[in-house]
């Protein structure tokens, strides 16, 4: 079967910026939200908060978005040259899907000698594990992906959380000192002020590291940062805050770090979403993605208009109707396995049918049903008076879900940047100055005095 996959721009657009493994929508949410905190600190503290503002959004957002991916791969390299491990192999659960690790150390051992799985990503390992020992390779696998995983992630959250902050207010330190030096008579703030509000660490709490886990809640971690973006990036966060909080220069500078990061864990990993699906909710359009919606479109006449006939008989979105032993539920539905086939690998983005390559069952599930949705949803008129299948008005009703989804996507975005941008530093900001009575950079100003001094923005 041939199946037309010239993608529109717009369609490859939205799945692009839908996909968990890529950084485009994250990095436009952190590109417009540094630049909005810095001009905040900017227009209360002037130059000098503005700077460190933007120093630290900037190295935090650079550590945030590439520190676990680059500081895993060189995990990587050092197990597979040094210890002599394959690396390339998604960290897996057996219950949630198919076991990656042991489908792949089999296929390397020379113990697995056919499948119809995609191997081309373990070819570059040729024959060096012919005959090794399969449980034993297993393990050494298992075990060195979760320390190379954790110790990425204790990197990455000790330099967000400890070293950044501390170099950040260091480099504020010996920009004050050197305007300082050159001209006394411009007023930023004392230096003396700062020295004093620097001793003051008994306002802040103490950082108490973090306790490792074992057995089974390690793998659980290390399969979550291997396997879902989000906590990936959420789990970096909560150490972040905390380190921030407890390098913080006074307890008001601790405090904004609570709230502004706080928040801003919603706009950077919920917002979208929620955006998105109140808005899918509210006009009933299926949660697909473009590029099933037009493989779909695509696909044989036939097989489509018995396809939505299968789709109209699940009702609620039960999928037991489409069960059949052998086949997957998308095979059942368009009878057409090559079809399924690559509409699984697209759903989840190029992983499906490969060996190395982890898919939770429920993933597939999700895509299953999003496309029954999708085939339930589609118009009457897609039907003509006579029950024939018109294929050009299907096409009509994909696009318009199409455009539809990249509307909402613009919609999260858009909502999402504003909240990181706008809303929160205002927010912030709004209560330090409720609760001081002053509208001042809080790491260098001094809070010694009960006496409010109100400033207007």
């Amino acid at each position: 079967m041939s199946i037309n996959n010239n993608f529109s721009l717009l369609t490859r657009a939205v799945n692009h910026l839908n996909n968990p493994n890529k950084k485009l929508a994250t990095l436009s949410e952190e590109v417009t939200a540094d630049i909005g905190r810095s001009y905040a600190g900017y227009k209360r503290g002037g130059i000098i908060e503005g700077a460190e503002k933007f120093r630290k959004e900037l190295m935090s957002a650079i550590v945030w978005l590439f520190g676990i991916p680059v500081f895993k791969k060189m995990g990587d390299v050092f197990c597979e040259k040094v210890l002599n491990i394959p690396m390339a192999i998604d960290y897996s659960f057996k219950k949630e899907g198919v076991d990656a690790i042991e489908n792949s150390v089999k296929y390397l051992t020379g113990n697995l000698k056919e499948t119809n799985l995609d191997v081309s990503e373990l070819k570059k390992y040729g024959k060096k594990f012919n005959g090794k020992d399969v449980q034993s390779l297993i393990g050494k696998v298992r075990h060195a992906k979760q320390a190379t995983a954790i110790m990425a992630w204790i990197i990455n959250c000790a330099l967000m959380g400890i070293v950044l902050p501390k170099y950040n207010q260091y480099l504020t330190n010996k920009k004050l000192e050197k305007e300082q030096a050159k001209a006394r008579s411009v007023h930023f703030y004392s230096i003396d002020d700062y020295i004093n509000n620097t001793k003051k660490k008994d306002n802040s709490p103490s950082f108490t590291g973090l306790g490792e886990k074992i057995g089974s809640t390690i793998s659980k971690f290390v399969y979550g940062i291997e396997n879902n973006n989000t906590l990936r990036l959420v789990s970096t966060d909560v150490p972040m805050i905390v380190g921030r909080v407890a390098t913080s220069r006074n307890k008001f500078e601790g405090l904004e770090y609570i709230v502004m990061d706080g928040g801003s864990i919603f706009f950077y990993n919920f917002c979208n979403p929620v955006v998105q699906k109140f808005l899918r909710s509210a006009t009933k359009t299926a949660d697909i993605d473009p590029k099933l919606c037009d493989i779909i479109a695509n696909s044989n006449r036939e097989n489509l208009a018995c396809a939505i006939e299968k789709a109209k008989k699940c009702s609620n979105l039960n999928l037991n109707t489409l069960q059949e032993e052998g086949k997957t539920v998308l095979e059942v539905l368009f009878n057409n396995k090559e079809l399924a086939d690559l509409l699984y690998k697209e759903g989840t983005y190029g992983k499906y049918g490969k060996i190395n390559a982890f898919v939770k069952n429920k993933d597939l599930e999700n895509i299953a049903l999003n496309i029954v949705d999708f085939l339930q949803k589609a118009p009457e008129k897609v039907l003509d008076n006579k029950g024939q299948f018109n294929l050009e008005e299907f096409k009509k009703y994909s696009n318009s879900v199409c455009k539809k989804s990249a509307f909402y996507l613009g919609a999260g975005l858009i909502t999402s940047i504003i909240g990181l941008s706008v809303i929160m530093p205002k927010l912030t900001f709004w209560i330090t100055k409720l609760i001081t009575g002053k509208n001042e950079f809080t790491g260098l100003a001094n809070y010694d005095s009960n006496k409010k001094d109100v400033k207007k923005y």
